[in-house]
């Protein structure tokens, strides 16, 4: 009898964890019948054929007071290890590594030698509670032990772990490099059974490099190695993997085929990962072979095994799986939204970068199909952001389809962004209000340069009189307006990246230039580029933009290949270039090049007789925003607004509007509804603007917005109708003027 338990015993562990002295110390012990059928119920529940996890507990806490009675202390230890197993196939982590770690301190204490392995499944379970640093710790600490014993089945144990420590973390090359070594200890052991896990994971590596030939012969190997009844979980586990790289490779018919099989092995398991995993893969596959409906259940299913397990974390990545479906199935709910937001937040969180790249994903499509084109253009540039970050982490993985892969992801949505970007143009009114002679000339000569599909245009004006509106009326009146329309503020673009950004660079260009990246010229090929601000553009530049003008071609940085573009430029300045040519600071011949239609938007001042239909159009929008219905408007509010001389033009004037409305608590605006206006005058002490150049203008106006609202950057950019990065970049200049 005893020997049989020490046979069972080395049967279950897969080697003996006592040694020959106390061999001999349990031979003068002697043992219940009932003590044998724990052990023998043991092995059952170990190779899956009957019970449940928590009735092989309730046996093994059972022969673990045995063992403290008798005080075979490494046969308690050894239990507690074995306790640490079962709860960890159940998919109880925490329980299992609180387990190990017990069983570790017990043999430290009483028999060092007495089972090596212990360290083993100590990192093992530091491993799959993602504590990856304490993991290869015990590994590596085992691999000693290893070498000081000379014992291969050590060795190859750590070295496997080592493997599948780098494997889960995405280091494949480290991975790969421990798992051969680890393949070849197991062969050299001569158990099949020890063979199987490493060549798994090396499957697995080699199906992460896209080498899928070759990790699906891997994979039907280890399936003819499982084939016998013993070994089903193995072999299940094999279809399981198998699965994975027929859906890699687009064979979705013959991944659904292996997944059910999977099933079929595995479905006599308590280990609920592996089938939480493989209902995942399923509903991918149905998705892909457009069964949206049993796609949506089977992610359903390993949601709520999931839920069983208590991880959230598995929770957050398959629900992010099941709001994708049901966006493809037409739901679109408010609800929808913030389920994908909360997801959303929880994986950025938690650093789960490709995650999160799929979730921003979904948020954008959401927005797109809402046909709120402007938030699903946030959406995509945090995402295009998040994308690239992800690419530099990933930079070990030199597998050249991931780089092609990863170049035409962002291609793809940046495309996709541009026609959003596009859609949300064509929303916006292109209309400049106002019937004055000046204002209609402008409009009228805009009309005619949208009609030549290849001629250059600048647009002259004051900040605020509505220039960036007249670009959109040129391009969208024109034979390019299906094409995009790329809007730079040259302002913004420093000298260093200029080229970069204007021309685009490839990858390894320069430091830091991880991919290939589509300059504006290129994302506005076949539309218009609007180059805002274009007198601040930096000098070194000018140069090589009137070379792409001229010949219509350019050269990314880093290469030496040229790209043909078809570009129509319209630019536009509030500053003088003529007087900027003089002072060196913008070149002659570009002026010439940009210049074939010069249209003028003349200041608000010049076209009072237009402030009527101003107020009356911003405060109709307004109401809209506000909820207010049936606004008057007081003839004393006009006189009054008739007095000003609006520095900052158009923008100014809604500014002014929207504070009245919000600030006015009647459905009434009045000229009390003004009470800032003859301060506002005062300060800016320039009631003769035809004394005082645009900039100084510019400056006052913006010295009088930060006064205003207590030297709040924030609200004074609001205020001014700019961006808050622009209003610092302003006032950094001043002061250096």
């Amino acid at each position: 009898m005893i020997r049989e338990i020490l046979t069972k015993l080395y049967t279950i562990a897969g080697e003996p964890i006592i040694n020959r002295s106390q061999i001999d110390l349990l031979k003068k012990q002697s043992l219940s019948e009932a003590e044998k059928i724990v052990v023998d119920s043991l092995e059952q529940q170990l190779r899956g054929h009957s019970g449940t996890a928590k009735e092989c507990l309730i046996k093994l806490h059972s022969l673990r007071r045995a063992a403290e009675k008798e005080d075979w202390k490494s046969i308690e230890a050894y239990v507690v290890a074995i306790i640490s197993k079962i709860h960890n196939i159940a998919g109880d982590y925490k329980a299992g590594l609180s387990f190990i770690e017990e069983s570790v301190r017990l043999f430290e204490k009483h028999d060092p030698d007495g089972y090596l392995l212990a360290y083993y499944f100590l990192g093992y379970s530091y491993m799959i509670n993602r504590m990856y640093e304490e993991g290869e710790k015990e590994f590596l600490r085992c691999l000693s032990l290893g070498s000081k014993h000379q014992d291969k089945k050590i060795t190859a144990f750590s070295l496997f772990g080592l493997g599948e420590l780098n494997l889960r973390q995405g280091f494949y090359l480290d991975a790969k490099e421990s798992l051969v070594k680890a393949i070849t200890y197991f062969k050299e052991i001569g158990i099949d059974i020890y063979l199987f896990s490493p060549l798994n994971d090396y499957g697995l590596i080699l199906k992460n490099f896209g080498e899928l030939p070759e990790a699906i012969s891997v994979f039907e190997e280890l399936i003819e190695l499982a084939n016998n009844p013993e070994m089903f979980t193995e072999q299940g586990l094999a279809y399981s993997n198998l699965s994975l790289c027929y859906r890699s490779t687009g064979d979705f018919d013959l991944a659904e085929q292996c997944s059910l099989k999977a099933l079929e092995l595995l479905g006599k398991t308590a280990n609920k990962q592996t089938i939480k995993k493989i209902y995942n893969n399923l509903g991918l596959i149905y998705g892909k072979l457009e069964k949206n409906d049993l796609a949506i259940e089977s992610f359903q299913k390993a949601y709520e095994i999931s839920c069983e397990l208590n991880d959230e974390f598995q929770q957050r990545l398959v629900r992010n799986n099941i709001l994708y479906y049901k966006l493809m199935n037409g739901q679109f709910s408010e609800g929808m939204k913030q389920e994908i937001e909360e997801n959303a937040n929880y994986l950025k969180k938690n650093n789960l970068d490709e995650m999160y790249i799929k979730a921003q994903n979904l948020l954008a499509y959401y927005y797109m199909n809402k046909k709120e084109y402007e938030k699903a253009c946030d959406v995509l540039d945090d995402l295009i952001t998040q994308q690239r970050q992800y690419y530099k982490k990933q930079l070990q993985v030199q597998n050249q389809d991931f780089y092609d892969t990863f170049n035409e992801s962002i291609l793809r949505r940046e495309r996709i962004k541009g026609l959003l970007e596009q859609n949300l143009q064509k929303s916006i009114k292109h209309q400049l209000i106002g019937n004055s002679k000046k204002l209609r000339y402008a409009v009228d000569m805009a009309k005619k340069a949208s009609k030549i599909n290849n001629i250059n245009v600048l647009i002259t004006g004051e900040s605020g009189t509505g220039k960036e509106i007249l670009s959109r009326l040129i391009h969208f009146n024109s034979e390019r307006k299906d094409q995009r329309l790329v809007t730079v503020n040259c302002s913004a673009i420093t000298s260093s990246l200029a080229e970069s950004e204007f021309f685009g660079h490839v990858e390894g260009a320069f430091t830091g230039a991880v991919y290939n990246k589509a300059g504006f010229f290129e994302q506005a090929n076949g539309g218009t580029l609007y180059l805002d601000e274009i007198g601040d553009m930096p000098v070194e530049i000018q140069s090589k933009l009137l070379r792409v003008i001229e010949s219509g071609k350019l050269t990314p940085v880093g290469s030496d290949k040229s790209i043909k573009v078809d570009v129509r430029i319209v630019a536009s300045t509030n500053k003088d270039l003529n007087e900027l040519i003089l002072q060196n600071q913008f070149r002659l011949d570009l002026l010439h090049r940009i210049n074939a239609i010069h249209i003028t938007i003349p200041p608000l001042r010049e076209r009072m007789e237009d402030l009527d239909r101003l107020i009356e159009h911003f405060v109709f929008e307004m109401s809209k925003v506000l909820n207010k219905r049936n606004v008057g408007i007081d003839e004393s509010y006009i006189a009054a607004l008739r007095q000003y001389k609006f520095p900052g033009n158009i923008r100014e004037l809604k500014n002014i509007v929207e504070r009245s409305m919000i600030l006015e608590n009647s459905n009434n605006l009045t000229a009390q509804s003004l009470p800032d206006l003859q301060e506002a005058e005062r300060k800016q002490d320039a009631t003769d603007f035809g004394t005082f150049n645009l900039e100084d203008v510019e400056r006052r106006t913006i010295f009088a917005a930060l006064e205003s609202t207590n030297q709040s950057q924030k609200n004074a950019a609001k205020l001014l109708g700019l961006t808050e990065s622009t209003l610092c970049r302003k006032l950094k200049k001043f002061k250096q003027s």
